[in-house]
């Protein structure tokens, strides 16, 4: 696919992004949003770009279609964006209404934040302790393995 089609695809994305972000609620772009997910999984857009649209995408909505794929691409990008994964990964968790969501996510989340927890970058370690604390004070235990 010519370059010059991505760029459109980026263009029409943002503009619909800021149209999320200035209605009154991003309820009703909640659904558009969240395939996002797609985009960001195909690996066909700049890694930057597709990172900080889905960690604004979470941050409207806290929705993402295709959440497992999602934090399996995010446990690839976290050796170069570890605080922004592990931001991502929260916000998944936090936006779902899924109780199971955790659960669905055990691995992928597992890998992202054992990952981020040895990337050398003291925020990300620190943000990926905190999500691994919280998760194992709602009784997914077997993130303990991470704390050790």
């Amino acid at each position: 696919v010519p370059a010059a089609v991505y760029d459109r695809l980026r263009a029409l994305f943002e503009y619909r992004l800021a149209a999320a972000r200035s209605a009154p609620t991003a309820a009703a772009f909640e659904k558009e949003l969240a395939n996002f997910g797609f985009w960001f999984v195909s690996g066909k857009f700049d890694e930057c770009w597709s990172l900080d649209t889905l960690l604004s995408v979470l941050e409207l909505t806290g929705k993402i279609e295709f959440e497992r794929d999602v934090t399996k691409h995010l446990a690839e990008l976290c050796p170069r964006f570890p605080l922004e994964c592990v931001t991502a990964l929260r916000r998944m968790i936090d936006g779902s209404k899924e109780t199971w969501i955790v659960l669905a996510l055990g691995d992928e989340a597992k890998q992202l934040l054992g990952a981020a927890l040895h990337s050398g970058n003291p925020h990300a370690a620190f943000a990926a302790r905190r999500l691994a604390e919280d998760l194992i004070a709602k009784c997914h235990f077997d993130f303990r393995k991470l704390l050790e």
